[in-house]
């Protein structure tokens, strides 16, 4: 990977245990390519398997390593304010991406002015639709947009705004999501942070967009 000394784009991965999906993951950013200017963090959140013997010797990576676990949100808190680019990448360790994908995102900022967050098209291995934004009911139940659908319809490739998107994959401006305070430690150790997150993005009066590119 690239060691850009000013990247405009930090891609942190958090990671416990399970190399093999973080190496995998890593292998699928390294194949889609288009990462010049970003700098890649993987945060080891004190694994107890081989994550601290292998990724450090990954050229290019960042590696850092908690002292103690810090559980997700913690750790992901931390890689943001280690990271250096202008935009951040939240991306789960279990996560492949696929060419192109990093350019949709960043064109989501390119384009509308009031962008908050950014969020890609998210398939299950099979193929099927596993989400395209999702959404919060009126009774506070979420749901994922389009959950089992066909990815190809129509209605899953137009980009629009949603009430959230998860945090397996998640672009948001460095600046703001730290004068946001990051993830909210009051749903540590994970989960709904990503939904609070994109909820305070939009109480800002920025914009939530699930770009399927």
């Amino acid at each position: 990977f690239a060691q850009p000394e000013r990247p405009a784009v930090s891609v942190e991965i958090p990671a416990y245990n399970h190399l093999g999906y973080t190496l995998e993951c890593l292998s699928s950013l390294e194949a889609a390519g288009g990462l010049a200017d970003v700098e890649v963090i993987v945060i080891d959140d004190a694994s107890s398997d081989r994550t601290g013997e292998v990724v450090p010797h990954i050229a290019g990576v960042r590696y850092i390593r908690n002292a103690e676990n810090l559980n997700f949100i913690r750790t992901c808190n931390r890689a943001a304010a280690e990271a250096k680019g202008r935009l951040l990448v939240f991306l789960n360790n279990d996560v492949q991406v696929r060419p192109g994908w990093l350019e949709a995102l960043r064109g989501v900022f390119d384009e509308i002015p009031d962008a908050g967050a950014a969020a890609p098209k998210m398939l299950f291995p099979d193929g099927r639709l596993q989400e395209a934004g999702a959404r919060i009911g009126r009774d506070g139940a979420a749901e994922m947009i389009g959950l089992f659908e066909d990815p190809g319809l129509p209605r899953w490739n137009v980009r629009r705004e949603v009430d959230y998107a998860s945090g397996a994959c998640l672009m948001v401006e460095r600046a703001v999501f730290q004068d946001l305070g990051g993830f909210d430690e009051l749903f540590k150790p994970a989960y709904c942070e990503d939904a609070d997150l994109c909820f305070r993005i939009r109480a800002r009066g920025l914009k939530v967009i699930y770009e399927p590119g």
